[in-house]
């Protein structure tokens, strides 16, 4: 399922580190960003909340309370910790609506955000009910994680170091409470293939070289968390977030150390024999690296974040990033020759930008007779479907 999928939190793009699902290609580097609609803007107050709608979406006002309130009180509870601030909420009734949202970019796989500044909320709703309680999930825990660690600062400047990213995504993957198919699948693949990261809160995630592992924070943060619940419970995860909070402000060394009582060294081995311990039935088949090679890509492509293979099993069409134009491309990758045809060289006239879901596998598609590829590009305000043939023509 797409996250906030769900953001990058401000603060960390702000300090240069992606966070909470915010992807961004800087298609609009140095250039205004454009805005379509005139929104009018209505506030509906609740206890906690001050929601920000606009009169086209009012159907939805409703459950997006009732999933807020709901949500609060959760992590009122398990958390035992109140937000000493009302907490504005944004949302839109479409991604091409959202994505003209004013204070932050907002990338094409973004389903909300949360920055600490002025601990909003931004959010889009043209998702399913599961989609919705999730994305709503995923950010109020985002907010609660900026108050835990910057109380009613909201963000201090002067902090020592912030948390790394695989805390903050991965607790709110793990407090909206479901594993996506293919994250707990790069997890699984990481176990069985030994790629797991060195787990570190001065240094994030330590990915062993030549292995990328796919929006690794989430995921991967996403089960360190599940690990702390299962072996040290709620009061382990309020512990750990507090001497977060010291080492964010004084540069504790090892939270580790001062929440569990071991040492970051030893929190990753038991960890890692969680893991293998978790997936142990999947021991028995082959793994991917017995009967398959990793594409390496060269300059000025950098990895493919989707693909789909043609029907004859000869050729990769991918999205990459273009890193001379510093967008997305479709590339056709020979698997037997290892040429690359750029299909779309950055777009030219045709589309601003070509749309992808990160959290998917699959944003792009072949013909059943193999000769075109098709995927959903930007023109305008809206989505477009673009086709175009094998050989480039």
């Amino acid at each position: 399922m797409r996250k906030t999928v769900y953001v990058l939190s401000f603060l960390m793009m702000i300090l240069g580190t992606l966070v909470h699902a915010q992807f961004s290609l800087f298609p609009w580097y140095g250039k205004n960003k454009v805005h379509y609609d005139h929104f009018d803007w209505k506030v509906y107050s609740t206890e906690h909340f001050d929601i920000y709608f606009y009169t086209k979406e009012t159907n939805l006002l409703a459950s997006v309370v009732g999933i807020l309130e709901s949500a609060y009180a959760h992590y009122r509870s398990v958390l035992q910790h109140e937000i000493p601030f009302r907490i504005p909420v944004l949302y839109f009734r479409s991604q091409a609506e959202f994505q003209q949202l004013a204070y932050v970019d907002v990338s094409t796989s973004t389903l909300g955000v949360a920055e600490p500044f002025y601990n909003r909320v931004a959010l889009t709703l043209d998702l399913s009910p599961e989609e919705m309680r999730h994305v709503i999930y995923h950010e109020l825990a985002h907010i609660f994680e900026f108050s835990m660690v910057y109380g009613r600062l909201n963000i201090n400047t002067q902090v020592q170091r912030i948390p790394p990213l695989w805390a903050m995504e991965g607790f709110a993957q793990f407090m909206a409470g479901w594993w996506e198919p293919t994250e707990l699948m790069v997890v699984r693949d990481a176990v069985l293939t030994d790629r797991l990261p060195y787990i570190s809160v001065t240094r994030d995630l330590e990915i062993p070289p030549d292995y990328g592992i796919n929006i690794s924070p989430y995921n991967i943060g996403h089960a360190v968390w599940e690990y702390v619940f299962d072996a040290y419970g709620f009061s382990g995860i309020r512990e750990f977030w507090y001497q977060l909070r010291k080492s964010t402000y004084f540069s504790i060394t090892d939270p580790f150390l001062s929440a569990f009582g071991i040492s970051e060294e030893s929190f990753n081995e038991d960890f890692y024999s969680y893991l293998r311990e978790k997936f142990e039935p999947f021991r028995k088949y082959e793994t991917p690296l017995e009967y398959e090679r990793i594409v390496a890509l060269p300059f000025p492509y950098r990895s493919f974040l989707s693909y789909a293979m043609s029907p004859d099993g000869k050729l990769l069409a991918g999205l990459t990033i273009n890193m001379y134009e510093q967008a997305l491309d479709v590339v056709l990758y020979d698997r037997k020759s290892k040429k690359i045809l750029n299909l779309t060289k950055g777009g030219g006239t045709k589309f601003s930008e070509i749309q992808i879901d990160l959290f998917k596998t699959r944003n792009l598609t072949w013909s059943g007779d193999g000769q075109y590829i098709a995927f959903f590009a930007r023109t305008g305000k809206y989505n477009s479907l673009f086709v175009y043939r094998r050989n480039g023509k």
